[in-house]
């Protein structure tokens, strides 16, 4: 009896264990991309089917994604889901304040609404983009994820802001970061033009001689990205990935 039970206890504590290790160990995670934003040409019908148990006509969330096989769930509870093509629109109740979207292998996104700037009301219909993503980098320090390579596809414009005084016309260096408000600077402030911003990457102007860029945010220690043994090519755009 007591083997029993010690097995059994074992066996409980495995299964524990192994659920907890496959929840940390998912390397994505889905997260929302862009800002949610209020429908101009969605509604809720004025049916009977779309009101819920209070007596109140439905709000509608739109997701537009391509991911598949999504699982969703809401505090109140879901309504109704209808699937179209990159889009997945569900009915809330519109004092709904939670929704939570699951795939499997990958980390689930947990949606406060009033956090995230969505305020539902009956009829109306909020749209979000969702996507997967590596998950973001929670340790003390900036790393690369992947190393320096040439972009065959894209070039530095041949214009005057693109250029030196003297004529010299940069190269391109494209950070790949999730993070926001990256600050880019280069040992020699001369040998870094400008920096323009994307939607998840940093396009970073600067000259071919350049010797290191250092990438810093608060709360992380500083990256240096050594490019002293690397030949850059004027009007040649490369790459690299930190998180």
């Amino acid at each position: 009896m007591y083997l029993l039970r010690k097995i059994m206890i074992t066996g409980v504590l495995f299964c524990i264990t192994h659920t907890l290790l496959a929840q940390n160990t998912h390397e994505k995670e889905l997260v929302i991309r862009g800002e949610p934003m209020l429908s101009s040409d969605q509604i809720i019908a004025d049916r009977e089917v779309n009101y819920d148990v209070n007596g109140q006509l439905a709000a509608g969330l739109l997701i537009k994604t391509s991911l598949k096989d999504l699982n969703i769930e809401s505090t109140l509870g879901v309504l109704s889901i209808m699937g179209y093509e990159n889009s997945v629109l569900i009915l809330l109740s519109p004092k709904e304040s939670k929704v939570n979207i699951y795939k499997e292998g990958i980390d689930p996104l947990n949606i406060l609404l009033s956090e995230a700037g969505i305020d539902l009301e009956s009829g109306k219909v909020w749209e979000i983009k969702v996507t997967e993503q590596l998950k973001k980098n929670t340790s003390e320090e900036l790393k690369i994820v992947k190393d320096l390579e040439y972009l065959k596809n894209e070039l530095v414009a041949n214009r005057r802001e693109n250029k030196t005084a003297e004529g010299v016309l940069a190269a391109g260096l494209k950070i790949y970061s999730d993070w926001k408000n990256l600050d880019i600077a280069a040992l020699d402030p001369d040998k870094l033009l400008k920096t323009q911003e994307g939607e998840n990457y940093y396009l970073v102007y600067l000259l071919p001689d350049i010797q290191e860029v250092r990438i810093s945010m608060p709360g992380k220690k500083p990256l240096t990205i050594n490019l002293a043994q690397t030949t850059l090519e004027s009007g040649r755009v490369y790459s690299l990935s930190i998180e």
